[in-house]
């Protein structure tokens, strides 16, 4: 079995993985592909985590300049409200 690029949230989800966000001000969330993905695709929204980097806002610092990876697990207590 190869190595499959993740560059999408379906990719996530698929391979039941979170969605694992981190901004430059260090404050990290994970929260389920599948809710913020349903949401994202109402609206017609780019899924890809390059996209999703740039448009996420923390909830810390308020800037939009995250690091958009996957991990293993279940979402944070207190995840983000996973809005694009």
């Amino acid at each position: 079995m190869g190595f499959q690029r993740i560059n999408t949230l379906s990719d996530i989800a698929k391979r039941g993985y979170w969605l694992k966000l981190t901004c430059k001000c260090g404050h990290m969330r994970r929260c389920d592909p599948d809710k913020l993905l349903e949401r994202l695709m109402r609206r017609g929204a780019d899924t890809r985590l390059s996209h999703l980097a740039k448009n996420m806002k923390c909830g810390m610092c308020g800037r939009k300049d995250f690091e958009a990876t996957h991990c293993e697990g279940a979402a944070d207590r207190f995840a983000i409200r996973c809005a694009a």
